[in-house]
């Protein structure tokens, strides 16, 4: 009978220990020192500065015209918090700078609940752009709209995407996307280039893709496996840091002249303007705190204008 009454005893002592481990993790937990997890906290008054100047908001807009609008937590804010799924928006809508500045203000209260949300736009532009929705993002319902999003596709860029995966390796990439931008320069292919916070997005607009159809009317004949198979050419021919797997109809893409907000540093997303712009290119440059360069009117620049790409077709027997 003792033996019993005493492994009784230390079945509830073990539980109660037990309790008070996880009442105080779960206190530390809510009380998280956020200033040592990220840095860019510190930043987030210039963050706030950032977005609220006009000058931003208009650069942003140039992009977001009928296509899809969307706030995403970084993946090394998802490591430290749970639910953060919760947390990002997609299928919005923002063609001025007052829905720009409402969203994230007052939709999702970026600045007044200090969430590193990152900005994104979709690489497909729908025909009359993502519907109109409820303010209270609780109550939106886009099921039927993901449904038949494909459908009211009417242009979606080419994006060639090099990621360093670490800011170590950012030379590596930046090596990587300098070798494309030569290749392209050679064969007269237009394009536009962006640093994306931790790799290049080269990007060429779908007006220079007229023939590939938008809705795929059989396996691998639609525009996105085209892309994905120009992809894994350069790729081979270049760089292993191409990621030739992001080829779909709902891809988003960084805004340029957003922030891309990372654990130990904020980065400007900035598209160049002159390839000397890119050739002269480092990291510190682009951190919030040493950004320089006038964003007032800056534009879009597409490299090799009046190219094509039937260069790029041939090379590769496309």
């Amino acid at each position: 009978m003792k033996n019993v009454l005493a492994r009784i005893f230390q079945k509830q002592r073990d539980s109660l220990i037990w309790y008070y481990i996880n009442a105080v993790v779960v206190v530390m937990s809510s009380d998280i020192d956020i200033n040592n997890l990220w840095k860019g906290y510190k930043d987030f008054k210039s963050i706030h500065e950032w977005y609220n100047s006009p000058a931003i908001q208009f650069e942003l807009i140039r992009v977001l015209y009928n296509r899809e609008f969307s706030v995403l937590v970084p993946s090394w804010y998802e490591k430290m918090y749970k639910d953060t799924r919760k947390m990002s928006v997609r299928n919005m809508r923002a063609h001025n700078s007052i829905g720009i500045s409402w969203i994230l203000n007052s939709g999702v209260r970026m600045f007044e609940k200090k969430i590193p949300y990152n900005l994104y736009y979709s690489l497909a532009r729908f025909k009359n752009g993502i519907p109109p929705s409820s303010l209270n993002f609780s109550q939106r319902n886009f099921d039927k709209w993901n449904k038949e999003a494909q459908e009211n596709i009417v242009e979606y860029d080419f994006l060639l995407d090099i990621d360093a995966g670490e800011h170590e390796d950012i030379g590596k990439a930046f090596d990587s996307a300098k070798l494309i931008v030569n290749y392209f320069n050679k064969i007269n292919v237009p394009f536009e280039i962006v640093f994306s916070g931790k790799g290049f997005h080269i990007k060429i607009p779908y007006i220079f893709f007229p023939y590939y159809p938008l809705i795929p009317q059989e396996e691998d004949s639609s525009i996105y496996s085209m892309y994905s198979e120009i992809a894994r050419n350069l790729s081979e021919e270049f760089s292993e840091m191409i990621d030739t797997n992001i080829y779909d109809s709902r891809r988003l893409c960084k805004i340029p002249c957003s922030l891309a907000l990372y654990q130990e540093e904020v980065y400007v997303c900035y598209q160049f303007k002159t390839i000397e712009e890119f050739e002269n290119f480092k990291l510190e440059d682009y951190s919030i705190g040493n950004f320089k360069k006038s964003l007032l009117k800056h534009g879009r620049t597409l490299f090799n204008d009046e190219g094509n790409v039937r260069q790029l077709f041939k090379d590769f027997s496309l």
